[in-house]
């Protein structure tokens, strides 16, 4: 899908002003060393976090990738405004006091690295789809962005130094509230010791349970993170930075790797749909030929032949009637090929008639199928949807015993919408050795769409396909 160039070049104004804020963040820090010799080194790996991270997300979403990943990924360039917020009340504070300047600095610097605490815990959470895949995951999504609301809001009034590269004091710290930064300690603990590995297993469980898309990247990424963390107290500086922030990259960096793989290899699918959608309406146009031209032209000369016979003499007429039987052989034969490059009832009657006609035959008076106004469809796309619609209406009359199914047909929005819906007794499970419900999802998915199987409230089966009007196209998942 094409983006607008406004909105894919916005994402990047991030990462770019994350690299001026590290930039200015430097040379503040130099200033002031030249100054005071007890400044504290700037945390190498929140301003390697503030430099990845962000770049990631533009690249992330310049590619049309989910807005809450991307939205996660850009928010760690916060961690620049903390390093330059240091840098700012630092030198401002050389004199003595801190100015508005200061002020503001040392405040936004007090909780600005809180974004850090949602990479190890919400990203690969909702990674890629920008929603958690399970209720355990949303779970402790949701116990991770509340903890951390809590610690940002902690660390925006409690008392004290603003982080250990400055002594320089929240200038909007309430001094009677002291014990807000020791219960903001405890807090992060909970994020960083217990929800980040926390984050791991539930991805594990996951991966093992139900893979899905980006879950391998996800698992890896979080896992780096948490061995980072455990490592970080047995190393000697500068060893912990090095571990951090390497923790921080393999989640990013993974996210990279796995996004590219996937537009590969939806490039390929995308590939083989376009080949299927030619090869179909290659086949249409070649059994319209053969079902109209050629089909009656071997039927014509047969007859002329028999009308010759009573015209010859004897041998003669054996040899035209055995010419005679070799023509009717190959128009069954013709038949039999038109039969095989697709669904006859489909070209003879089209795409709606055809259904009705199965309909009637397997269900009766008990099947109702509805139309509204189709445009001409791709000779896949109609194929597919008449696969689908005979598997759902045979389904519902053999295993569900459905006294009343209706078929709707409509397009809407550049798609086919087929919808099945019964009255048995049937479900949504798989039956052991069955293949209806996978092969009606698989042909929709192999034409470019989607097909869903659903419980019907109040009992009975929902099959719900969505097809693409054009040749080669994917409908958005």
């Amino acid at each position: 899908m094409a983006h607008p160039p406004v909105r894919t070049a916005l994402p990047w104004l991030v990462p770019v002003g994350a690299a001026a804020a590290v930039v200015a963040a430097f040379v503040l820090h130099a200033q002031v060393s030249a100054v005071r010799a007890d400044v504290a080194e700037i945390y190498l790996a929140d301003v390697w976090a503030s430099l990845l991270c962000p770049v990631v997300g533009a690249w992330f979403l310049s590619r049309g990738g989910a807005r809450p990943v991307g939205g996660l990924l850009l928010l760690a360039g916060c961690l620049s405004l903390a390093a330059l917020g240091t840098g700012l009340a630092n030198l401002d504070a050389l004199d003595g006091a801190l100015g508005p300047v200061g002020t503001l600095s040392a405040w936004i610097t007090a909780w600005a690295w809180t974004p850090y605490l949602l990479l190890p815990t919400v990203l690969p959470l909702v990674y890629p789809g920008g929603r958690p895949a399970s209720a355990a995951a949303r779970a402790v999504a949701m116990a991770a962005l509340v903890l951390t609301g809590l610690i940002t809001l902690g660390s925006a009034i409690a008392p004290g130094p603003v982080n250990e590269a400055t002594d320089v004091g929240n200038p909007l710290g309430i001094a009677s509230l002291p014990l807000i930064g020791e219960v903001g300690g405890a807090l992060i603990t909970v994020v960083v010791l217990v929800l980040a590995p926390l984050t791991v297993v539930v991805l594990a469980v996951e991966r093992v349970r139900r893979p899905r898309p980006g879950g391998t990247a996800a698992l890896v990424g979080s896992a780096a993170f948490v061995l980072a963390t455990f490592a970080f107290g047995q190393l000697s500086y500068p060893w912990p930075d090095v571990a951090t922030a390497a923790g921080l990259s393999v989640l990013p960096l993974a996210i990279v790797v796995d996004t590219q793989a996937h537009s590969v290899r939806e490039a390929e699918r995308a590939e083989q749909r376009r080949m299927r959608a030619a090869r179909e309406e290659e086949r249409r146009r070649i059994r319209q030929e053969l079902h109209d031209g050629v089909a009656p032209e071997l039927a014509g000369l047969s007859l002329q032949l028999e009308g010759l016979t009573a015209e010859v003499d004897d041998a003669q007429q054996a040899a035209l009637a055995q010419a005679g039987r070799r023509l009717r052989e190959s128009a069954v034969e013709v038949r039999r090929i038109v039969d095989g490059l697709g669904p006859s009832a489909v070209d003879q009657l089209g795409l709606v008639g055809a259904l009705r006609v199965h309909a009637d035959r397997v269900a009766g008076g008990g099947a109702v199928v509805r139309a509204g106004d189709l445009p001409d469809l791709p000779a896949g796309t109609e194929v597919t949807a008449y696969r689908i619609g005979c598997e759902a209406l045979t389904n519902a009359v053999r295993h569900a015993g459905a006294a009343r199914i209706e078929v709707d047909l409509r397009a809407d929005a550049g798609s086919l919408r087929l919808t099945v819906t019964d009255d048995g007794v049937g479900g949504v499970e798989q039956r052991p050795g069955g293949l209806g419900l996978h092969g009606m999802v698989s042909r929709a998915e192999e034409s470019g769409g989607r097909c869903h199987v659903r419980a019907r409230d109040g009992g009975g089966t929902v099959v719900e396909a969505e097809l693409p009007l054009s040749p080669g196209e994917e409908r958005p998942g």
